[in-house]
């Protein structure tokens, strides 16, 4: 009697297939149902016995996984382009057998379309397709199989009854002519009744989609909540959560309730997976890493100076951006040289957060002028991106600092997070490289998200969010706050005096500089540009800080009385970043993004010409620059190690008597195990800084004539400060009061929200 033939490929979803064959078995019996090549005799052509069990079939079922159509030998080709390959040889078979194909979708896979197939399969694209969905919707599906291979396999007992009850008339029992003709009756009987039968099978395969449920996954307490990713095959999550203070990849089976550390990453943010599931890309302050879950130590990749966001695409490439902007980079997943892309987009400033596509040869990533922030399609061959849809979000969404403000489904849907935070998708067209269709709404209040293969998506909310800039003495004990809390506040600074601090927050979708004084608080910036980072003029009465519009990133001063309007001091074309005033008043130090692999610290002098000059350039990241109070030294946060440390230098003018090479050759290392954003303490004695698990850290620090002498660092209390001890570009977050108290811009929950898992999301089902 015709059986089932399964056409499955081992590396894709074997669970399923196995579950499938053993449903099928119980059903129609073992002599049945053809599953696996192991059951060629040794010593056969396998084409030939293919070919022979396959045409002894009365349907095929083709078992497709999120994997299916992008498997690959080991040359790296992929196996459906490959004449000799197993299944394209079963379908083939079988297709030109006109024997039916029913591709069976597993592990919440997309149907492919006609161009992720060879020539000779692509009329699968026109065959009816059934999903089996994992548990606990298995038996379910699995019913609905077998019900419409029933219909297609055997004629039901009503249809046989029917025909036979026809044949046994009078007439049909004679050999005369009407009893022929009631044969021919009976026949066609059979036929219209097999006919009109299957059509339980068909709309079994046409069923309503399963319905979309949401659930949550509680983790454990987490600087860092926008920092974690599924996986592709659906299985797995892992995120970035504290244990003793320690920030770390954990990692989650789906069907499990808990979560454990994953050894040796410490300090890890921005986790990303491999297409296999099988590894984890993420960054440590100053290098990029990866992990493999079958065994072993993370290896380390590239050097990056402040962790952006990655891919891993199917062609073994990760494309990365850093924190503080310029091009994306590129560098194999195996290790080996890094090649910096150049910008994709004309008057692009940075690209960032790329997200490969199934083809692992083109992938979509934010480009940012100096006012807005578009979607782009671009590829690893190269050339211009191509818009996809333009001013998404204004720099001040940008500077909300999204984790992963993209992900992508198989399904053709491409998500993003607006600048109010709305998670939304839309049908992406690769081949048009366009957008189409509506924009869909799935989550209000999203900090980041993530999708699998599979279709489901991950996405978490900010929760509270809440801020708090708060007092604590020098073991970390709580002494105060000051304002209220709030989700945006940025960047605080604690005036010479101690009696103010100036700080940026949102509202109303504006960024500016607010002073606060006691119970008072007073903005200082008006106007549409985006206003952060102030820094204190050495009297307490003017503050610089920097201003973003279009199409310049400048940096102005002003009175902190309001007395007068704000005065431009530069204009720059590229991004820049404020950091420090000199204790004369003559200079303002600052670090400039160059596109590629520079950052370099820059000092602006406030008198005469303010022409900018360059103080320290190399081929590394150089960033938060701090004058000593004295003004003779600068200690700033650099990644020539392969890790952040902190070093300081000796401040030089050029011109200066002093200037000499000897007097610029001088550099120390003050950070032992990693630091970032150093301050100095007001008598210059010693020099704060973050470690990489958060840690407020002091160094003793002996000046004697042209020499820095960096004592033993000191670890003083955990900061619970915004952004922790990684450098993800959000700046400093604490600062230091003449009297040695610590002003430290504290994150007041760090349970926050649950990560949020939707499955089933069909929004096109929604509207059918």
């Amino acid at each position: 009697m015709p059986g089932i033939f399964i056409s499955y490929r081992r590396s894709d979803n074997p669970d399923a297939t196995g579950r499938i064959y053993d449903r099928l078995v119980s059903e129609f019996g073992k002599e049945r149902v053809f599953k696996d090549v192991d059951s060629i005799p040794l010593g056969r052509d396998f084409r030939g016995h293919l070919n022979e069990v396959v045409g002894g079939c009365a349907a095929m079922l083709a078992i497709i996984g999120p994997l299916w159509t992008d498997a690959r030998n080991s040359a790296g080709e992929r196996r459906l382009e490959d004449a000799d390959d197993f299944v394209r040889i079963e379908l083939e078979t079988a297709l030109a057998r006109d024997i039916p194909v029913v591709p069976v979708l597993v592990a919440h896979a997309a149907m492919p379309g006609a161009s992720d197939l060879p020539g000779s399969l692509a009329s699968m694209v026109f065959r009816q397709s059934i999903e089996v969905r994992p548990d606990p919707d298995f038996h379910h599906d699995a019913t609905r199989l077998v019900s419409a291979l029933r219909a297609i396999l055997d004629p039901t007992a009503a249809a046989a009854e029917q025909a036979a009850s026809r044949i046994k008339s009078p007439a049909a029992a004679s050999g005369t002519p009407r009893g022929r003709a009631g044969w021919i009756v009976a026949a066609a009987a059979l036929g219209i009744a097999a006919a009109v039968l299957a059509v339980p099978a068909i709309r079994y395969l046409r069923e309503t989609p399963p319905p979309e449920t949401r659930l949550d996954i509680v983790t454990p307490a987490t600087d860092d909540p926008a920092s974690f990713a599924l996986s592709p095959d659906g299985r797995q999550i892992v995120f970035v959560a504290k244990s003793d203070g320690t920030a770390r990849l954990w990692i989650r089976s789906l069907a499990k309730a808990t979560a454990a550390p994953l050894a040796g990453t410490e300090g890890a943010a921005r986790p990303f997976w491999s297409p296999d599931s099988r590894s984890i890309g993420f960054f440590v302050p100053g290098s990029l890493k990866r992990l493999d879950l079958d065994g072993g130590q993370p290896q380390f990749l590239a050097v990056v100076d402040a962790g952006g966001t990655g891919s891993w695409s199917s062609k073994g490439v990760i494309l990365f951006n850093t924190a503080n902007a310029g091009p994306l980079s590129r560098v194999p997943a195996s290790g080996g040289a890094t090649t910096v892309l150049p910008l994709m987009v004309k008057n692009s400033l940075f690209d960032f957060s790329p997200v490969f596509l199934p083809d692992g040869q083109h992938f979509v990533f934010f480009s940012a002028d100096q006012a807005d922030t578009s979607i782009y399609l671009g590829s690893l061959d190269g050339g211009a991106g191509v818009p996809l849809a333009a001013a998404l979000q204004t720099i001040a969404g940008l500077l909300g600092r999204d984790a992963r403000p993209m992900a992508y489904l198989p399904s053709g849907w491409l998500l993003w997070i607006r600048v109010d935070r709305t998670l939304v998708a839309q049908r992406l067209d690769v081949a048009r490289g366009a957008l189409v269709g509506e924009t869909v709404s799935l989550a209000d209040g999203v900090a980041s998200a993530s999708t699998s293969a599979t279709g489901v998506v991950a996405y978490r909310v900010t929760g509270s969010g809440q801020r708090q800039l708060t007092w604590v003495d020098r073991s970390g004990a709580l002494l105060g706050t000051v304002g209220p809390p709030d989700e945006s506040l940025d960047a605080p600074r604690v005036s010479p005096d101690g009696r103010q601090v100036a700080f940026s927050r949102q509202t109303q979708g504006k960024r500016d500089i607010w002073l606060q004084s006691n119970a008072r608080a007073m903005r200082m910036t008006f106007g549409s540009e985006v206003n952060d980072w102030p820094v204190w003029s050495p009297d307490g009465k003017r503050l610089a800080f920097q201003s973003v519009g279009s199409p310049t990133y400048d940096f102005y001063q002003k009175p902190t009385n309001g007395a007068q309007a704000q005065e431009p001091l530069l204009v720059s074309q590229k991004p820049q970043y404020l950091t420090s005033w000199s204790a004369d008043g003559r200079y303002l130090l600052y670090f400039s993004v160059d596109p590629g692999p520079n950052t370099d610290l820059w000092v602006l002098p406030i008198t005469g010409t303010r022409k900018p000059f360059p103080f320290l350039q190399s081929s590394f990241q150089k960033v938060w620059g701090q004058f000593s109070p004295d003004g003779r030294w600068v200690a700033y946060q650099s990644n020539e190690s392969g890790q952040n440390e902190i070093y300081v230098r000796r401040f030089v003018v050029p011109g200066d008597a002093a200037d000499s090479t000897a007097a610029q050759a001088g550099q120390w290392q003050v950070s032992t195990a990693g630091g970032v954003f150093p301050t100095w303490r007001a008598d210059g004695k010693e020099l704060f800084y973050i470690d990489p698990a958060g840690m407020m850290i002091a160094a003793p620090i002996t000046a004697t004539g042209s020499t820095v002498v960096p004592g033993t660092p000191v670890t003083l209390f955990q900061t619970n400060a915004l952004g922790g001890g990684i450098d993800t570009g959000q700046g400093r977050q604490y600062d230091v009061a003449p009297d040695g108290r610590f002003m430290i811009n504290r994150v007041s929950d760090t349970a926050i929200s649950p990560i949020t898992l939707i499955q089933n999301w069909n929004p096109e089902a929604k509207t059918e």
